[in-house]
């Protein structure tokens, strides 16, 4: 599999405990990445996502840049998309003037990825010192000003936004169940849910204290 579909291959490694074979499958990946770019099939790759932040390997992506850096590309890319697609989803949905629960799969997908993979990807790019990135992603979440200087407000936008997410989180555990059974990767996302809280607070506990 890994000569036929590389992404695939890591996907499925990502879900098995054995770090050997997903470390080469994402130099596999990585090397696609290099050679190939971002090209259109892979340009909402949802599983894809879901699985990389289940597993856990974000730090690994971060701290081994040299090998994995296109790989980091790709998944800063990702979630810039999505986070993209979902604004314009709920703009959408806003001028229709439509409330109430998801309506399609779409709607269902930027829902889960609102509550909770957007958070665990901000988590986890703080815990290995990327607050720049975190803080410029928090800060297009929240629709902050472009004029206001990126370095001065991130780390204000981080600590209001992990707040944030920490006192919604009891309400959250619904929202994998709610979406799992429309995706392939279900358990996956029962996972990560659970591990939410504990990203957010471990999160939050890596920045500077500051006065809210």
């Amino acid at each position: 599999m890994l000569e036929s579909d590389c992404f695939m291959a890591l996907k499925m490694a990502l879900l098995l405990p054995y770090e050997a074979i997903q470390l080469h499958c994402l130099d596999a990946v990585d090397g696609k990445l290099r050679q190939e770019g971002i090209t259109d099939a892979r340009r909402n790759d949802r599983d894809f996502l879901i699985v990389v932040l289940s597993s856990g390997v974000v730090a690994t992506i971060v701290h081994k840049s040299s090998s994995f850096g296109a790989t980091f590309c790709y998944l800063s890319y990702l979630v810039g998309n999505f986070l993209h697609q979902c604004q314009d989803a709920e703009l959408s949905r806003l001028d229709r003037g439509e409330k109430g629960a998801c309506g399609n799969d779409d709607e269902e997908f930027f829902l889960l990825f609102r509550r909770i993979l957007f958070p665990c990807f901000v988590s986890e790019l703080v815990k290995v010192d990327q607050q720049i990135l975190a803080g410029f992603l928090v800060m297009k979440f929240m629709h902050t000003h472009a004029a206001l200087s990126l370095i001065n407000v991130a780390e204000a936008s981080l600590h209001r936004y992990l707040k944030m997410m920490l006192q919604v989180l009891p309400g959250e555990s619904s929202v994998a169940d709610e979406v799992k059974a429309t995706e392939v990767f279900g358990n996956t996302l029962s996972s990560l849910t659970g591990k939410l809280k504990g990203l957010v607070h471990s999160a939050l506990s890596s920045l500077p204290s500051i006065n809210s």
